[in-house]
């Protein structure tokens, strides 16, 4: 087994990982074989005989995933889909909590001696659209402590973003997220001067590091509603060698002065709010900012009005069975139209290309309609304070 990236990584037993490839080869069956025969399926069977009825939109939308779930076919992607999640999540609890004690005391010892910052809120109240729910299926969610100086969320997510996603989003340190969104500022924004950048819906630093390796000379700022998270980010963090500065907040409104940043980024959280909350984002984003300022968004790379039928059941089953509630609304809504209503100019949507580092990117921003619907790209909304 090879050498961990960094120092609060939850070291896996023979049978432990044994355990999480069985699960991650589930999952790639179901995502590959079974898949694959559903969307035949439902392109070459559903779908024509709801388009036969001449519905349209989003009711017929609704009655191709009626007829999927009618099926014996779906019905079992279903049950796999569900199973292979679920035990991504187990088997790594189950890894994270044999030595969670010591992941405490290396959080410990790290926030010691730190560069950077932590500063927990412990009277914040989680929004509803968290509370509610246990996002992904992810038991317990992002917030739920065990212990004093909890990190164990944290820890599970980050074992888990690996053994869910293979070398997808960079293998164990799944940081290509961040250096995305990064290749997309270089290119879009080329003279942008970096002073402070913040990231918001952090959660536990993964896509926030890259953002301070690359600009070392930026105060960088991260904030999350979830304290578990926070603690182990802030240890990743500097068991890294970068420097960020956590903070419990929500990001619909923080404690941060008027024309604070230069920059404010988020990595897929928007698609876990809701549309009100997006919109209170979009303008505490807007205060937040510089005149000049750039906010950006990376998220989920799919978009209802590119989406095949099969793509939109998918869609369906993230709201209706994943404990995604908002994954259908955000991606089918106008981002850039609510960017200019809370007061940004030059707001575009496309996807970028997918990129291990975004110091060396090749440019790859691309309008919506050359997007894929795959991890090859990401979808991107960017917009300037005036």
């Amino acid at each position: 087994m090879s050498a961990k990236p960094h120092a609060m990584l939850a070291d896996l037993s023979h049978d432990e990982a044994s355990r999480q490839a069985y699960a991650a080869t589930l999952r790639g069956y179901t995502m590959g074989f079974l898949s694959d025969a559903n969307r035949v399926i439902c392109d070459q069977v559903v779908a024509p005989a709801v388009a036969a009825k001449g519905l349209t939109g989003r009711e017929a939308d609704r009655a191709v995933v009626k007829g999927m779930e009618a099926r014996d076919e779906h019905r079992l992607w279903q049950v796999f889909s569900q199973t292979w999640q679920d035990l991504i999540w187990h088997y790594c609890m189950d890894s994270v909590d044999r030595q969670l004690p010591e992941l405490v005391d290396r959080f410990r010892d790290i926030s010691a001696s730190a560069q950077g910052s932590l500063t927990l809120d412990p009277d914040l109240p989680l929004p509803r659209y968290q509370s509610a729910a246990d996002n992904h299926r992810f038991p317990g969610s992002y917030h739920t402590e065990t212990r004093d100086d909890d990190v164990r969320q944290g820890a599970v997510l980050d074992r888990a973003a690996h053994t869910y996603m293979g070398n997808a989003l960079g293998g164990e340190i799944h940081d290509r997220r961040g250096h995305t969104l990064i290749a997309h500022i270089r290119e879009r924004f080329p003279d942008l001067k970096l002073e402070r950048i913040l990231d918001i819906g952090c959660q536990n630093g993964a896509s926030t590091v890259p953002w301070a390796r690359t600009y070392p000379q930026a105060e960088v700022h991260a904030i999350d509603t979830a304290a578990p998270c926070l603690r182990y980010a802030h240890a990743r963090t500097e068991s890294l060698g970068a420097r960020v500065h956590y903070g419990q907040q929500n990001a619909e409104h923080t404690d941060f002065p008027d024309g604070h940043f230069d920059l404010i980024v988020s990595h897929v959280m928007l698609h876990e709010t809701t549309h009100s909350a997006l919109r209170a984002i979009f303008r505490e984003c807007h205060r937040l900012l510089r005149p000049g300022g750039v906010m950006a968004h990376l998220e989920v790379p799919f978009r209802q009005e590119l989406m095949s039928p099969w793509m939109k059941v998918l869609s369906a089953r993230e709201g209706r069975y994943n404990q995604e509630p908002f994954w259908i609304g955000l991606t089918g809504a106008d981002l850039a139209g609510i960017a200019a209503d809370a007061g940004f100019v030059d707001a575009r949507m496309g996807f970028q290309t997918t990129v291990g580092n975004g110091v060396d990117a090749a440019p790859g921003f691309v309008p919506l309609e050359k997007g894929k619907s795959d991890l090859s790209n990401w979808f991107v909304l960017s917009a300037v304070k005036p």
